[in-house]
């Protein structure tokens, strides 16, 4: 695994130092449970130090001669491990190996993420939901390979052809966004953006965008999300944010879609269960976070330098709420 670059952190303990500086008792510890298959290193587990711990060296090595009998334990058995609880546990990965699902044991709770497919990078993270209730694009992932023609791609939970992609006109100014246009070349699919997943009957759903342009047409399964519904809450320049409150009548797929003739951009497309929270990120390639957007939907930028430093970060006004300027040293 260390020749294929595959280093990870198995374990980190925080321990109070006693006579001689020696271990005496251990104040913090987790194990993180890898399994290697097909090349890839898979995480599997979390493993903390449980409360009312604090066990002496001589506790938690119990005579061994290998003080990580812990680790060992952690990695050759399904079943307690002294001193610790199981956490967490994968339960959903995608092919890249990157955990899309986990449930967070001893509460029947799970937490979903969207990784970008092509650089690995955290697109979105969902509490209090599974992965089969969310979707997210910010429309700045990386969707086919550079020099390589449009193509149909599944991101996210949600299905779009990347023909539609636009740098202009753009949420931050920097990045691209959607097009809900009619299609222009012969034989171009057209511009719907589809969800993957099937949504629950009578669960509660909550779909928020930005907007350039028309209300878009929303649909799940073939009823049609009453235009009343999807509530403009804030406006930016030609930009709206809108929220969409939902239950589905009957199982289905989500769908966004022209209206009319008239064209419509997007950007920022979240969709989770109404009792989650969920926050997005898209990135600068070659420099880092791009843009963040939290579960309070308060929406934050970031400028780089030419050497790839934050020069300024906006809020989702345009207002400047800091700005760096680097210097060389006398």
């Amino acid at each position: 695994m260390t020749d294929s670059g595959l280093e990870k952190v198995v374990s980190a303990e925080q321990w109070q130092l006693g006579a001689s500086d020696t271990p005496a008792s251990l104040l913090d510890a987790y194990i993180t449970v890898f399994q290697y298959q097909n090349g890839k290193l898979w995480t599997k587990g979390l493993l903390s130090l449980a409360v009312g711990g604090a066990p002496t060296y001589a506790q938690y090595t119990t005579g061994a001669v290998n003080p990580y009998v812990r680790v060992l334990s952690a990695y050759n058995t399904t079943g307690a491990v002294p001193y610790f609880d199981r956490s967490s546990q994968v339960t959903l990965f995608d092919a890249a190996g990157n955990p899309e699902e986990t449930q967070l044991l001893g509460r029947s709770q799970y937490k979903a993420m969207i990784w970008d497919p092509y650089t690995g990078q955290k697109l979105a993270e969902a509490a209090n939901t599974r992965f089969a209730d969310i979707a997210y694009s910010g429309f700045d992932e990386i969707h086919v390979l550079p020099g390589t023609v449009s193509a149909t791609v599944t991101v996210g939970n949600l299905r779009f052809y990347t023909g539609y992609e636009k740098t202009s006109p753009s949420l931050t100014g920097q990045g691209r966004c959607y097009a809900l246009t009619a299609p222009f070349l012969s034989g171009q699919p057209p511009c719907t953006i589809t969800g993957t997943q099937t949504l629950s009957a009578g669960r509660a759903y909550r779909l928020t965008f930005w907007a350039s342009g028309v209300t878009p047409v929303i649909k799940t399964g073939t009823a049609t999300i009453a235009s009343t519904a999807i509530k403009p809450v804030y406006t930016r320049g030609s930009w709206t944010f809108y929220e969409v409150r939902f239950q589905p009548a009957a199982a289905g797929t989500l769908s966004i879609g022209q209206n009319g003739t008239s064209t419509t951009y997007l950007d920022e497309v979240r969709l989770y269960p109404a009792g989650a929270q969920m926050y997005s990120r898209t990135y600068e390639p070659l420099f880092g976070i791009r843009s963040e957007n939290d579960a309070t939907e308060h929406y934050t930028w970031y400028e780089y330098d030419s050497l790839g430093r934050i020069s300024a970060v906006h809020d989702r006004d345009g207002n400047v709420l800091s700005r760096t300027t680097y210097t060389l040293a006398p």
